[in-house]
C-alpha cells in the first residue's frame, strides 16, 4: 500500500484550509495517453518542471481536505501500473482545486499544481502547500 498525504494552509497564517479537492496523478512520459494533463485545464497546458509539455497521466484518486486542511490518499501499486505493468514507482503530480460551484469553470477553480513531479515516488509521500488569501478569494 502507498500513501500520499499532506496539508494545505493559508500562507499568511498557517491555518489549514478545509474542503479543497486534492487530486493525485501518475505521470507517464513516453506512453500512450489515457488522459492528458493539459485537458484538465480546458486545453491549456499545465507547466510541469518549468516546461510547457503535455504528459499522459493516470488519475490515482482525489480527496477533500479536512477541517485542518489535512488530506490522505492511499492506493495500491496496480493503480499506477495501468499502461505499464512493469512500472516500479509512480511519478506523482498534485492539483489542488476549489469546491465545485455552478458557473465556475475548471480553470478558475485550480489553486495549485505541482511545479515539479515526484519521480519514482516512495511508498509514503507528503506535501505541504501554502496558498495565499488572494488566491482563495479569486476562486470564490
Amino acid at each position: 500500500m502507498n500513501k500520499v498525504s499532506g496539508r494545505i494552509v493559508l500562507k499568511e497564517s498557517g491555518i489549514g484550509i478545509p474542503d479543497l479537492l486534492v487530486s493525485v496523478f501518475d505521470i507517464d512520459p513516453k506512453t500512450q495517453p489515457e488522459e492528458i494533463i493539459a485537458t484538465l485545464t480546458g486545453g491549456s497546458s499545465i507547466p510541469i518542471a518549468t516546461t510547457e509539455q503535455q504528459f499522459p497521466v493516470d488519475r490515482i484518486g482525489s480527496v477533500l481536505t479536512n477541517t485542518n486542511g489535512v488530506f490522505e490518499l492511499t492506493y495500491e501499486d496496480d493503480e499506477f501500473r495501468i499502461r505499464n505493468e512493469k512500472e516500479k514507482r509512480p511519478d506523482l503530480f498534485l492539483i489542488v482545486m476549489a469546491p465545485e460551484e455552478p458557473g465556475k469553470d475548471l480553470n478558475s477553480r485550480i489553486l495549485f499544481t505541482s511545479t515539479v513531479f515526484r519521480q519514482n515516488a516512495g511508498r509514503t509521500e507528503q506535501f505541504l502547500v501554502r496558498l495565499e488569501a488572494a488566491q482563495l478569494e479569486k476562486a470564490g
